[in-house]
């Protein structure tokens, strides 16, 4: 008897991603702090009662996770449709009142309605940026998403605005509480209503022209605003309009928001959330709209894009154009008190100068300078360098060292630092009370005078102070460049700042990682203060996080998380490794003090020949804070001896040089060690490798596709080893 049997679907670990990375990655605005939940029903009972939380920077451990447990047959997986607080227990499903911010705005579509949904949302200019197909039998059932520029704040806004989307689309009005959580995409739905199958939920990205990637959250309230009210007010019709008109009001910007020395520009105390919260309200309109404008001025927002968000936050009673007339003269009364242009981009009517090659010329390269090194091939005037590192392994760490070393002019970190520069370091995740304790602990372990220090170091926190960014998406998928960057270049250049240091990448910017077209706009930009100011620049990055207890990132360009256009505008690339098993093996290190190494690799060198990794031991100082003091953790940089640190450059290629003639001689070397040619006894008798190095070399080798056993007697079938690829 033979029949068709249906294999049981297996969850989709990239799909999971997808979701994942669309939702909780990019910009947090802050709230890379907050916590993803990730729920699953008991494949007994069905309850919906465990959950655990993981980091913004933890997605790997959640996609495994979440595929172990959806793996048990009738065990559902859900994640949180938006951040819980930070320090929410870790072990329990969260509540509403858990909520910390939502990067994304959602709607569940339950019912056999989604086509006319999706086509509703088209029709009013707000296609979702990801749909989430959860079922297709006996019905099509998704739920929709849409990635916001920002985080949002409000929960009482954010139920509401859900239930707007819920009711305009014909979708489930109970899921828009802000502790929701939603069938997890790529995961396996096991079905537990009658009618439903076992199926695969699918996760789709849109990557189509002219269609938005994100929103702002006041275009979404102005597209499913269906009712008036002070949270979602809509603009009335002009044959309704009473005839009372705003109040004439001086627009000038009030006291509490004014420049700082820096330039920069601050809503007094208020966080924008709370602004515009009072502006829905109706409590201090004018007041509240002109501090708002201000900071709209500041972040480098065109006029047409100011007046374009002030229509969806006009009160009720009142016309679009109104507000449009009252927003306008605060515009022009904050342009002309700060003296900051509206930005424009003009289009040049006149034809492209002609395309000339000219010759090279007498070239003489004795009159030709030295390339300008700060760190001998690590960081050079006019050029980026990027240090990647997964969470947690001291990349900011090892960055405000190398910036206290090149400060002071001695150098500790034993990378050829000759002299004293200037370095400003900008980070916008930490607070300034961290940094000054990280540099007081490095002054301290490696003796550097703090007066050494205190006039050529320059300090900016993003948390204490106004966060740095340099390119944000605007309208229509373009990329604009923030204001601050040209005055960021302008002070770089009179201070004479010799090295920039930008921590962390994902911050720096509101366009999409993985966007090679955005992206690539956003180097472009970072690459032009570098030059306009005649310094170096070192981007701090991450990695895309390894699976715990490897380093297979180390050297390797292609963990550098986000599009190409990074790792291809920069000119070094660096990556920062944990120890690996095998590392550990091969310098004689106990498997239990492996934590205590990092190495640093020389993953591209654009101008640099091929280097080692440098290895540093993580250390804590103890730091007199308090009765009882405090540790602060350093990095030192850790030579191992001769026989762990392996062989010369000069003596691998020696022993590839034999290893490749042994084949062409067709008596090739082996890698197994019960052949009479294994290669091993060759690199201990006539190189002097100790048989551990020489195993983990071996290894590495054939790991990495420098060396191959292949078959090279087609009559006995032996295998033998093979140089596949020669260093550099």
């Amino acid at each position: 008897m033979t029949g068709d049997v249906s294999p049981i679907p297996e969850p989709d670990p990239e799909a999971i991603r997808r979701q994942l990375e669309h939702v909780f990655h990019s910009d947090l605005d802050g709230a890379h702090d907050g916590l993803i939940e990730l729920a699953w029903s008991d494949p007994k009972t069905g309850a919906l009662a465990a959950a655990a939380l993981f980091g913004t920077d933890e997605l790997g451990e959640l996609i495994e996770r979440a595929v172990e447990l959806n793996g048990t047959r009738n065990c559902n997986v859900y994640v949180g449709s938006a951040l819980r607080k930070p320090g929410t227990a870790k072990r329990k499903r969260g509540a509403d009142s858990d909520f910390y911010a939502a990067s994304c705005i959602w709607a569940d579509v339950d019912n056999d309605v989604v086509a006319p949904a999706i086509a509703t949302c088209k029709q009013r200019g707000s296609p979702p940026t990801m749909t989430v197909v959860t079922g297709r039998n006996p019905h099509v059932r998704a739920q929709m998403w849409w990635r916001l520029d920002a985080p949002f704040r409000d929960p009482a806004v954010l139920r509401v605005i859900c239930s707007n989307i819920a009711q305009a689309i014909g979708g489930d009005p109970s899921v828009v509480n802000p502790g929701r959580v939603l069938r997890l995409g790529g995961s396996v739905a096991w079905p537990t209503k009658a009618g439903r199958v076992l199926e695969r939920t699918e996760v789709h990205v849109p990557d189509v022209a002219g269609r938005p990637r994100q929103y702002c959250f006041e275009q979404l309230v102005r597209a499913f605003a269906l009712v008036r009210g002070p949270l979602m007010a809509v603009a009335p019709d002009p044959a309704e309009t009473p005839s009372t008109s705003f109040p004439t009001l001086s627009p000038t910007i009030p006291p509490d928001c004014t420049p700082h020395e820096n330039g920069t520009l601050a809503i007094g105390n208020l966080a924008v959330e709370s602004v515009l919260a009072a502006i829905r309200r109706g409590d201090r309109w004018h007041d509240n709209f002109i501090r708002l404008t201000g900071h709209w001025i500041a972040r480098g927002w065109s006029d047409a894009e100011i007046l374009t968000v002030a229509e969806a936050l006009t009160l009720p009673g009142y016309t679009v154009a109104q507000t449009q007339r009252e927003v306008g003269a605060m515009i022009t009364g904050g342009r002309q008190k700060w003296a900051i242009p509206n930005p424009a981009n003009n289009i040049s009517t006149a034809g492209p100068s002609p395309f000339v090659l000219h010759p090279v010329g007498l070239l003489d390269p004795c009159k030709r300078p030295p390339r300008d090194w700060l760190v001998r091939h690590r960081l050079m005037r006019k050029h980026t360098t990027v240090t990647s590192a997964a969470p947690g392994v001291g990349k900011s760490t090892l960055s405000v060292e190398e910036a206290v070393s090149l400060a002071s002019g001695m150098d500790f970190l034993e990378f050829g630092i000759d002299r004293p520069r200037k370095v400003a370091l900008i980070n916008n995740e930490e607070t300034r009370d961290e940094l000054e304790r990280r540099i007081e602990a490095t002054c301290v372990r490696f003796a550097v005078p703090f007066p050494s220090i205190a006039e050529t170091l320059y300090l900016h926190s993003g948390v204490d102070a106004e966060k740095f960014v340099v390119a944000r998406r605007g309208p229509n998928e373009t990329v604009i460049v923030d204001v601050r960057v040209g005055q960021l270049s302008e002070f770089l250049r009179q201070a004479q700042i010799d090295l920039l240091v930008l921590d962390p990448f994902v911050q720096l910017h509101t366009v999409s990682e993985n966007l090679n077209s955005e992206i690539g706009q956003v180097m472009m930009a970072l690459r032009e203060i570098s030059v306009a100011a005649n310094c170096a620049l070192h981007l701090v990055h991450h990695t895309r996080k390894p699976p715990a207890g490897t380093s297979h990132q180390a050297g390797d360009i292609f963990a550098v998380r986000g599009g190409g256009a990074i790792v291809g505008d920069a000119h070094f690339v660096f990556t920062l490794a944990d120890m690996s098993s095998g590392d550990a093996e091969g310098l004689g290190i106990p498997d239990a003090d492996r934590s205590k190494f990092i190495r640093l690799d020389d993953a591209k060198g654009k101008l640099a020949p091929p280097s080692g990794a440098r290895w540093f031991e993580r250390e804590g100082v103890i730091m007199p804070y308090g009765l009882i003091g405090e540790p602060v953790g350093v990095l030192v940089p850790h030579a191992f001896d001769r026989e762990q640190r392996g062989p010369s450059t000069s003596v691998v290629v020696q022993i590839l040089k034999e290893i490749d003639r042994r084949w062409r001689e067709g008596n090739a070397l082996s890698a197994s060690p019960q052949s009479p040619r294994y290669v091993v006894p060759l690199m201990v008798q006539s190189h002097g490798m100790s048989p551990r190095a020489a195993r983990h070399l071996l290894r590495e080798w054939i790991a990495n596709g420098m060396v191959g056993s292949l078959p090279y007697d087609s009559h006995s079938k032996a295998h033998g080893l093979k140089v596949l690829a020669w260093p550099g």
